[in-house]
């Protein structure tokens, strides 16, 4: 769906009686399928991008918006998901935000079997995962989401490599100064008795 289009439809939303008339599918395919990702849509699509703590008094008009549209859309969400599809799947770690990978299935229970498969691996041994119907679609799809999941793997990568080298540096000195310690224990040990 394009973006006029979208806004187009979240501006109806908003309306004490919406004019238009959206089918499930068109309001699943919003892609809001969070309150996080309603509030970041409505500020970079009617706030100018403005982060939330920039708006001042625009901002009771944000959270009125953001409460009336995820009245409306929760409802279908939610069910959509439930429900699932042929589409894609996220992948999580349960009760954490960890995103594992995106994959292609035909309902829950091949998305759960594709998981159990390929990712177990990955967790502790309980096994525990959160699958989420995200989005309609053919195994193509699925391209887009773990693209942007790897660069963002790469990072955290990164990352950890980066707070290896200052970990590492740290041991260091953190065993130099316990030698240091011990040295200087000795030494005084051996001279005042």
């Amino acid at each position: 769906m394009d973006i006029k289009r979208k806004k187009l439809i979240v501006s109806d939303l908003w309306r004490k009686k919406p004019k238009g008339t959206y089918s499930s599918r068109e309001i699943f395919d919003l892609f809001l399928h969070s309150e996080s990702a309603l509030e970041d849509f409505l500020l970079s699509a009617f706030f100018d991008g403005l982060k939330l703590h920039q708006l001042g008094k625009k901002k009771s008009t944000l959270t009125r918006r953001k409460n009336i549209v995820w009245k409306r859309l929760s409802p279908i969400v939610e069910k959509i998901q439930r429900a699932g599809g042929t589409g894609v799947y996220e992948v999580k770690r349960r009760f954490s935000v960890f995103k594992m990978a995106y994959i292609f299935a035909n309902d829950y229970e091949e998305a759960n079997k594709f998981a159990d498969t390929f990712l177990s691996h990955i967790l502790h041994p309980q096994r525990m995962f959160q699958i989420t119907f995200i989005e309609f679609g053919d195994v193509s799809s699925i391209v887009k989401h773990n693209d942007r999941l790897v660069k963002s793997l790469k990072k955290e990568i990164e990352s950890c490599k980066s707070r290896e080298k200052f970990l590492k540096k740290d041991l260091e000195r953190l065993n130099i100064t316990a030698s240091t310690v011990v040295t200087i224990q000795e030494q005084q040990i051996s001279v005042y008795n």
